[in-house]
This record gives structure tokens, sequence and C-alpha cells, in this order.
């Protein structure tokens, strides 16, 4: 047997795609510096072309494993039915990401 997977998107119909990305880090980490990587995050969306704009929430802390959990939702320029331009614009959040918290020391 061998499956497919079929998607019917009405475009006319169909709502802004949002991309949601978790981003773990350590329970130590200071909060001026959750504040920064938020605001990174959504000036990020703001300028970039592929998103519009950014939600960043803390999520809640796992303290036994210590650490924060916090959602980056971003809205996409990209029509739904463009999902090779979703996944080549959500690569490049997780690249800017990974960048952001490796230059700020954040691990």
């Amino acid at each position: 047997h061998q499956l497919r997977k079929m998607n019917v998107i009405n475009c006319h119909k169909s709502s802004t795609p949002l991309r949601s990305f978790r981003v773990v880090l350590p329970a130590s980490t200071a909060p001026e510096k959750i504040t920064a990587l938020m605001d990174a995050v959504r000036m990020y969306a703001e300028t970039s072309s592929d998103w519009t704009a950014a939600a960043v929430v803390v999520m809640g802390a796992e303290y036994e494993k210590g650490i924060l959990v916090l959602d980056a939702t971003l809205t996409s320029v990209h029509a739904r039915h463009e999902e090779g331009k979703l996944d080549l614009a959500a690569s490049r959040v997780y690249i800017f990401l990974h960048a952001y918290l490796r230059a700020e020391g954040i691990e």
C-alpha cells in the first residue's frame, strides 16, 4: 500500500498561514535576555520578506528539566498552497534562532 498526502485548499477563503516554533531555553536565562530574544524574533518577522508579524509567549517552565519553553508564532506572507516557500521560510527562522541564541550565549 502506498499513502499519499493530498490537500485541498480554497485560496480565496484560506486564512493567512501561521507557523509556530518552540524555543527551549535554560531556566537560568536572565529575564532581560528572554525579553531581548522575544523582541529580536518580532523584529526579524517584521523585516523579513517571508513573515509579517510574530507573537512570542512564554509557554511555561519545566524546572525539573531546567528549561523554559517559549512559543513563537509567525504570520507568513506566502499563500497556504506554497508549501515549499513556507518550509524554506521556516528553515530560515530556525537558522536565525540558532544564530541568535549562540551569539547571546544562551545554550
